[in-house]
């Protein structure tokens, strides 16, 4: 009987040791590919989108061999965009970073002050630029989009009673804004050798505002046929401009 106990325990232990072994071989090889998926997240040519939601909603994954990473975050104003800059865009080592945001903060400041509003809007898109090059990163401006005429039954009484009170319309008012903004943009980086994704030209229509179909029922989140649009004209752009004239890719 003392035999067959101790040959249990021999084939008991052994199984123990089995298990342990296996189990020790399964950690090693998840630790291992977690390792794996980490140096390849870290050393993979990236691009980063930084803005609000707009660029949020921007699902572009990949450029080229560059592999496209989306920060944007609903609802943030340029000061907000640029409070969390370093952390979210320099500090990944990027190729090159995409700055796409500013319509939050007209949007959210009176009329009042729109002059000290662009002036600050300005003021921390050339910040973010300079923080850009100063990390050996490249920075692309993109221009900001107009918006309709939102679909709702309130938007349209209240621009209707607006211009029968000879008031400029809200929708007016941020597009002449944005289109002010717009065209410093396009001057700024003509002057700095900067790439701009030029969107306000890509989904307005003659007069300004945005193209039909392009555009939510609110007359300011982009649609999905639009962000198709993006997507290709952004391709062909950044490939010829930014892929190539920088020799990313090679």
């Amino acid at each position: 009987m003392k035999y067959i106990n101790l040959i249990r325990n021999i084939n008991y232990n052994k199984n123990i040791t089995r298990l342990l072994v296996m189990c020790s071989m399964v950690l090693y090889m998840n630790c291992a590919l977690a390792d794996n998926h980490e140096k390849e997240s870290i050393d993979e040519d990236k691009i980063i989108i930084i803005g609000a939601s707009y660029a949020k909603g921007w699902l572009i994954n990949r450029l080229s061999c560059l592999k496209v990473v989306n920060k944007g975050i609903d609802g943030n104003q340029s000061f907000e965009i640029e409070q969390r800059f370093y952390e979210d865009a320099i500090k990944p080592q990027p190729k090159a970073i995409v700055i796409w945001g500013f319509i939050n903060d007209l949007h959210a400041n009176s009329k009042e002050n729109i002059t000290q509003t662009v002036g600050d809007i300005k003021r921390r898109i050339v910040s973010m630029v300079d923080t850009t090059k100063a990390n050996n990163i490249v920075p692309v401006l993109v221009t900001e989009v107009t918006i309709a005429e939102s679909k709702s039954l309130k938007w349209r009484i209240m621009s209707w009673i607006g211009k029968l009170r000879g008031k400029e319309s809200y929708q007016h008012y941020i597009n002449s804004n944005v289109q002010k903004i717009n065209k410093w943009i396009r001057e700024y980086a003509t002057q700095n050798n900067i790439l701009v994704v030029d969107l306000e030209k890509l989904l307005s229509n003659s007069e300004g505002s945005r193209k039909d179909g392009y555009y939510e029922a609110d007359g300011s989140h982009i649609s999905e046929s639009a962000y198709q649009a993006i997507d290709r004209f952004a391709q062909q752009f950044l490939n010829k401009e930014l892929v190539s004239k920088y020799g990313m890719c090679i």
